[in-house]
């Protein structure tokens, strides 16, 4: 009965806060960089690591991404959203892993302002033939050069945990995209 409750007020706060809701979808490219986890003596990171890294070190590595997502701004600051990407090796596209992130925004302009600072962070699974949670941070910001249409521009790191196959993965990604509402 608890549990009904919570779920009823959940609802509830986010379909009052739907009635002020703005909706935001976007899409980007990302260039970044993976820097993964150091096994012992072998390869680590969901990745093989470079040539010229030696067995047991690790290197930063050329990744490119890109995605879109989507955020409902809920109230004056504050928003929930969503993205789906692929995060792409520079060695061979085979290694593509798909990423899926979920989490707050909190905005740090005014809410009719051309230009909109942001910062996010939540929940992220990484997946392929296997997943592998963790937690993303960002921000960056949207300029909106139209009344519905604008650029997106941020930075966001990715930590995946480790998994029985691999020690965890950091991804550093850029972000450059469009926006609209």
């Amino acid at each position: 009965m608890a549990r009904m409750r919570v779920s009823v007020l959940v609802l509830g706060l986010l379909c009052c806060g739907a009635a002020d809701a703005q909706l935001r979808e976007f899409i980007f490219f990302a260039p970044g960089s993976e820097t993964p986890g150091i096994s012992q003596g072998t390869n680590s990171g969901f990745m093989p690591p470079p040539i010229y890294t030696q067995p047991g070190g690790s290197g930063n590595q050329p990744v490119y991404g890109g995605g879109g997502g989507f955020e409902l701004r809920l109230a004056h600051r504050f928003g929930i959203g969503g993205e789906i990407s692929c995060i792409v090796t520079s060695r061979q596209a085979s290694d593509s892993l798909g990423n899926f992130s979920v989490g707050p925004y909190v905005h740090l302009g005014k809410r009719d302002s051309n230009f909109d600072p942001y910062v996010t962070g939540g929940y992220s699974v990484i997946f392929r033939d296997f997943t592998a949670n963790g937690y993303h941070i960002g921000g960056g910001f949207n300029y909106w050069f139209r009344d519905r249409m604008g650029l997106v521009a941020g930075f966001t790191f990715e930590h995946e945990f480790a998994t029985a196959q691999n020690l965890h993965t950091d991804f550093y990604m850029g972000r450059l995209g469009v926006t609209f509402r």
